[in-house]
């Protein structure tokens, strides 16, 4: 889901790195995941396994919150992210203001509107497209909206863009694909913006050797099994067989272009379609095999398309590969009606033996319609869950608490999402990863620190994940040259680390106690002392002899009285 609001992935994950992940990134642009540069921890769009990977000594807590320079971790007070002016940005939270989900009137899961195409004389093309209330320009890219995700706001500001919302190519200026940016110029400084609309076309559309395919609308509302659209297509030939005209699902999940007929057959697998008409004018009607939820629940990591936003192309088969051929989009305009539509919005990934703060997002549910939420398989302890404001329009919010267990491998917890209106439930779900959590130390102390007593060192040592390596605990004195000797006598009772280091003339002392676990993760921590010294028997023999003064004095007294 957060993709469709145009954040991405952490850096890490993005690069050609021995984590395996690759991927285009923008310096000084900010919709990225973070992980911290020393492995303390990772945000939201952050991967906890390439956190792992990349720092094999780090803690790599799972934050659940979008990247912010402005917010810090919860154990070092680290800011959570990078502002703007770093090559290596990353404030997925202001990128995510930024983009469409500000607007009241864009739903959640409606990224772009239909855009209209007209041929008026020759070689030239008119594209409009629906209004933007509040929306003072429209910018307008040359190519997929997919490639403006990381667009700056500086860009957005300094394009002057168009007023109205309409546009004409002629053309030798045509591109193969626009993108219709609505921007809002909150300041002089700011804006916030939205994908509009999208367009991708291939022809020729000069009098002379004309050779296209134009449709009226572009964007099909479909989102059940058994949903219909029909479009008009415009053709340069009327001649052209109906046959000739099919649908085409151009790329891969990963982007890759295929051949025309194997777009062909990659859309038959959902959509089934026909023309109808004998004129430059036909009429295709295109309808949905299965529902979007059921295509969704049937992907893989091997194929990751998103139903909700599907490219597709009318294409022409009498031209080789593409060549005449328009783009058309599967982006639902609503929901209603359908099944209800439910994502983990915060906090997919957890780590271990932590608080859960996430969230369930719950679209096409109406208001008096009870969701609940539940966790049957036990796995989080003190689970519950909790309906709290929305954050876009559209949206049932479901705030999710508990503790996470203790987990050896990355384990998918399954949360149940159920309807007071008896509408069947949804099942999404939870993965809690592992962490690299050290032993504890506390408490670590020196007593019977004067000369000529045994000094006692005693410290806590505990081990939240409950695999501590009781061999590898180990007390050391640093000496001031910086050597260090060994302590023997080391014993360890429940949590209570004990060692005698004997008795110890006057002077300042360090001893070091380290632990790890099974998984190597160590601690280690420092106790310094002062060993004061002894009382002196002069000082001891003074007292007494005063004591004895007293004591004839006092019997002299005595006498004299009698």
């Amino acid at each position: 889901m957060d993709h469709n609001f145009g954040l991405r992935h952490d850096r890490y994950t993005l690069a050609d790195n021995s984590s395996g992940g690759e991927g285009d990134q923008e310096d000084f642009h900010i919709p990225y995941g973070f992980i911290d540069g020393q492995g303390r921890f990772y945000t939201t769009m952050s991967y906890g396994s390439v956190c792992r990977s990349e720092f094999s000594e780090g803690e790599c807590v799972s934050e659940a919150a979008y990247s912010s320079p402005d917010l810090v971790d919860g154990n070092y007070g680290v800011p959570l992210g990078k502002a703007a002016s770093e090559i290596d940005a990353a404030d997925a939270s202001l990128a995510a203001q930024r983009s469409s989900i500000i607007w009241a009137n864009n739903s959640s899961r409606t990224n772009i509107d239909s855009m209209q195409v007209e041929r008026i004389g020759n070689d030239s093309l008119t594209f409009s497209w629906p209004r933007v209330e509040g929306s003072d320009k429209y910018v307008i890219g040359a190519g997929a909206c997919e490639g403006y995700t990381g667009i700056s706001q500086q860009a957005l500001l300094d394009d002057a863009g168009v007023s109205d919302n309409t546009v004409s190519y002629t053309a030798s200026s045509l591109p193969d694909s626009i993108c219709v940016i609505a921007v809002e110029e909150v300041n002089a400084n700011a804006a916030r913006w939205r994908f509009v609309s999208n367009a991708s076309f291939s022809g020729d559309y000069t009098d002379a050797s004309a050779d296209y395919l134009l449709v009226d609308e572009n964007v099909l509302s479909l989102a059940e099994a058994g949903d219909e659209a029909v479009i008009a297509v415009n053709l340069s030939d009327p001649e052209t067989a109906n046959e000739s005209i099919q649908l085409a699902l151009p790329v891969t999940a990963s982007g890759t272009d295929v051949s025309q007929q194997v777009g062909i057959d990659n859309a038959a697998e959902w959509f089934s379609w026909e023309v109808i008409g004998d004129s430059s004018v036909r009429i295709m009607t295109i309808t949905l095999k299965q529902s979007l939820a059921d295509i969704s629940a049937g992907l893989d990591k091997d194929n990751v398309h998103n139903p909700y936003h599907l490219p597709l192309k009318v294409v022409n088969t009498d031209a080789p590969d593409f060549s005449v051929s328009t783009g058309v989009w599967i982006d639902p305009s609503s929901t209603l009606g359908g099944s209800a539509q439910v994502f983990v919005s915060q906090g997919e990934s957890i780590g271990e033996l932590l608080a859960v703060n996430s969230a369930v997002s719950v679209y096409n549910v109406p208001n008096d319609v009870v969701i609940s939420v539940e966790e049957p398989e036990g796995f989080i302890s003190n689970f519950s869950a909790t309906e709290v404001d929305p954050e876009v329009e559209g949206e049932r919010r479901i705030q999710l608490s508990g503790d996470t267990p203790m987990v050896d491998e990355a384990l998918s917890v399954p949360l149940r999402v159920d309807f007071s209106d008896g509408s069947e439930s949804v099942t999404v779900s939870l993965t809690v990863e592992p962490r690299a959590i050290a032993p504890g130390i506390s408490g670590f102390r020196a007593s019977n620190t004067v000369e000529g007593q045994t000094v006692t060192l005693t410290a806590t040592v505990t081990d939240e994940d409950e695999n501590l390596d009781t061999s590898s605990i180990e007390i050391v004195r640093v000496n001031g040259d910086g050597s260090e000797t060994e302590v023997s006598n080391v014993s360890l009772s429940g949590d209570t680390v004990t060692a005698s280091v004997g008795s110890l003339s006057a002077g300042q002392y360090q001893y070091r106690l380290s632990a790890s676990d099974t998984e190597g993760n160590s601690e280690s921590d420092s106790v310094n002392f002062t060993v004061s010294a002894a009382p002196s028997e002069s000082s001891s023999g003074g007292h007494a002899g005063w004591l004895v003064l007293l004591g004839l004095i006092a019997l002299g007294l005595r006498k004299r009285v009698a």
